[in-house]
């Protein structure tokens, strides 16, 4: 797919300046997740301190158990006898 002969018809790419691209993004990306993280740390575009606290109402005569996920599966709730 990458041929030295497409930089004489003026294409962009061989594979010298591909494998050249690769290590350039390879030495740019601990910096660009650096960066990233810098600015989410500074602007905190979410309260990550906020959690959700549910609470369900059971009747006596259901046999069920709330789950630590929090989902609900009917099929796991019965009547007792």
């Amino acid at each position: 797919m990458y041929d030295n002969a497409n930089t004489s018809k003026g294409l962009p790419w061989n594979k010298d300046s591909y494998g050249n691209i690769e290590k350039a993004w390879t030495a740019l990306k601990p910096l660009l997740c650096f960066e990233a993280c810098k600015i989410i740390k500074e602007e905190v575009p979410t309260c990550l301190t906020y959690q959700q606290i549910n609470l369900w109402g059971v009747n006596e005569r259901v046999n069920w158990k709330a789950r630590p996920d929090e989902r609900l599966f009917v099929f796991d709730m019965s009547f007792k006898k």
